[in-house]
């Protein structure tokens, strides 16, 4: 009978140490898994600050040009009324020369800067295999490779997919390219407002000179 009873205390023994060392072991798997998490949290959180900056730089970059197309379209009426209307009839009323004239000056700059305000900026469309092995090409703009062939551009693209750096690199001065293009269409739409603004009430003021005086 004790030979009987000596397995079973063994065999209990054992049931009651293995929910120990199960938890031992589950509690390094989780120590091990943290890394893990923590690098995975990390580069979600990057990947969602890309996301976020380009979707700012866009929404920019239309209302942009939205301003811009604003400018175009009142500037057109406004060069299309002076020239069919009021020039035509200058003859009649020549104390409307200098009003006219300085009214269509602010239209035709503000529509010329409003114009280079949307104007694309292209590159010469291509890059090197240098540029790619060094991690200094930027594959992400389309003026960067537009003039390449599709083979070389997609071993460019497979290489920078093997690279986070390379390719975090990339979406930072994709992100910085965009910044330097929105700089220019607001820095030029900025000057054509305010030539437009000034421009306009110095005609409005001229106009109403010459009307009283003559």
């Amino acid at each position: 009978m004790a030979l009987l009873e000596e397995p079973q205390t063994e065999v209990e023994n054992q049931e009651e140490i293995s929910p120990e060392k199960k938890s031992k072991d589950t509690g390094k798997d989780k120590k091990k898994d943290k890394p893990k998490k923590d690098k995975e949290k990390k580069s979600k959180g990057v990947e969602t600050m890309f996301r976020i900056t380009a979707g700012n730089n866009m929404r920019l970059s239309k209302i942009a040009d939205d301003k811009a197309h604003f400018l175009l379209s009142i500037n057109s009426i406004i060069i299309s009324l002076l020239v069919s209307l009021v020039l035509r009839k200058i003859n009649e009323q020549p104390q409307y020369i200098i009003p006219s004239i300085l009214f269509l000056i602010t239209s035709l700059i503000t529509f010329i800067l409003a114009i280079l305000a949307t104007t694309p900026i292209i590159t010469h469309g291509t890059f090197r295999k240098k540029d790619v092995e060094n991690k200094k090409a930027d594959l992400l703009f389309f003026g960067n490779y537009h003039n390449m062939d599709i083979a070389d551009y997609e071993w460019g693209m497979r290489e920078m997919i093997k690279d986070k750096d390379f390719l975090y690199g990339n979406l930072i001065r994709d992100n910085y390219h965009l910044g330097l293009v929105l700089d220019k269409k607001y820095k030029r739409l900025r000057i054509a407002f305010k030539i437009f603004m000034f421009g306009f009430i110095l005609s409005i003021v001229t106009f109403l000179v010459a009307d009283n005086i003559w």
